[in-house]
């Protein structure tokens, strides 16, 4: 799937489900596969994983700024 959003400038939206059970440079890396167009960019990270160690972990990605 990286090799096909790498391809695609128009994605401006990116869901990831399981987010818990990668790793943040991963995360961060399907991250910047999007947006690379004019439009505004979105990650959406999907867990049931509720656990105060994985909160902080999707916290710490949310406050990184995406290299333009």
């Amino acid at each position: 799937m990286e090799h096909i959003l790498a391809k695609i400038k128009e994605f401006n939206t990116i869901i990831i489900h399981d987010s818990d059970k990668m790793g943040l440079s991963q995360l961060y890396q399907l991250r910047g596969r999007v947006g690379r167009g004019d439009k505004k960019s979105y990650c959406i990270l999907v867990t049931e994983n509720k656990s105060e160690k994985n909160l902080n972990r999707l916290k710490i990605l949310s406050k990184t700024k995406r290299k333009r």
